[in-house]
């Protein structure tokens, strides 16, 4: 049922987001060719300017409209009007909600890869990270370089956990928008926010920690990074849980 969910939910977003995607390559295209095509040097500074302003706005727009999808996704079909369908099928909320964060973190890959190729094609080279990138070649160049086992490993893990955080947050927020009558969407911003902010404080919190302890420098980025793993992989696991608690005992539909 599982295979079944995630083909509904990638199909749900395909046609949107896979119309942002072209534009976007078409416009890495058009780039590539009116460089090509400016030959006098003024030009060709003016040109290079303003395609740059261009571009950096058009991969904002994608970043944007695609993590709106996935958001748009999750709360129509779940709290929405759908919901009281979706909630009536032989699914689990665990069954939903790994669809879900499958679908919204296979749409974040997809984008960047949408990312990395229009740029490849505007500038003939791959950039390390832009955006929600995930710095896997920075990664790979790291430990070819003589990075750390342990410290590749949780750099790796990191970058995965990171997507998967991001789309599970977005979605507890709304659940938890919902458990507040007549303001869920507010409600979802709020909590949202609070929830960042709580993050933020916490990690603060454990580098100040660190600090204080006088640790040696590769030492304590070593405990850093895993001192982050350990903070997103247990806000991962709340969140996601909370999130099916929540539908299962506490649904609020529209």
């Amino acid at each position: 049922m599982l295979k079944k969910l995630l083909k509904y939910d990638m199909k749900a977003n395909l046609f949107p987001l896979g119309l942002t995607y072209i534009i976007l390559l078409g416009y890495g295209v058009f780039n590539r060719l009116l460089a090509v095509l400016v030959k006098s040097d003024y030009r060709a500074a003016f040109s290079f300017v303003f395609s740059s302003v261009g571009f950096f706005f058009a991969v904002l727009a994608a970043v944007v409209i695609t993590i709106i999808f996935i958001i748009l996704r999750f709360y129509r079909n779940m709290m929405g009007n759908e919901g009281y369908l979706s909630h009536t099928l032989p699914v689990t909320p665990f069954q939903h909600m790994m669809s879900k964060t499958i679908s919204g973190v296979l749409w974040l890959f997809i984008m960047s890869a949408v990312i990395y190729l229009s740029v490849w094609i505007w500038g003939g080279s791959i950039p390390s990270k832009i955006g929600f990138y995930f710095d896997f070649t920075g990664l790979i160049r790291s430990i070819i370089a003589g990075m750390e086992p342990v410290r590749a490993v949780t750099e790796a893990v990191n970058l995965l956990v990171s997507p998967l955080l991001l789309v599970v947050t977005f979605y507890f927020s709304i659940c938890l928008g919902h458990l507040v009558p007549k303001m869920r969407v507010f409600g979802a911003i709020l909590f949202y926010i609070a929830i960042a902010l709580v993050k933020a404080a916490l990690t603060t919190t454990l580098g100040i920690m660190l600090i204080m302890m006088k640790l040696d420098y590769s030492t304590m980025t070593d405990v850093t990074l895993i001192m982050n793993l350990v903070v997103n992989v247990g806000c991962l696991i709340g969140f996601f849980w909370g999130s099916c608690l929540i539908m299962k005992h506490r649904l609020n539909l529209e």
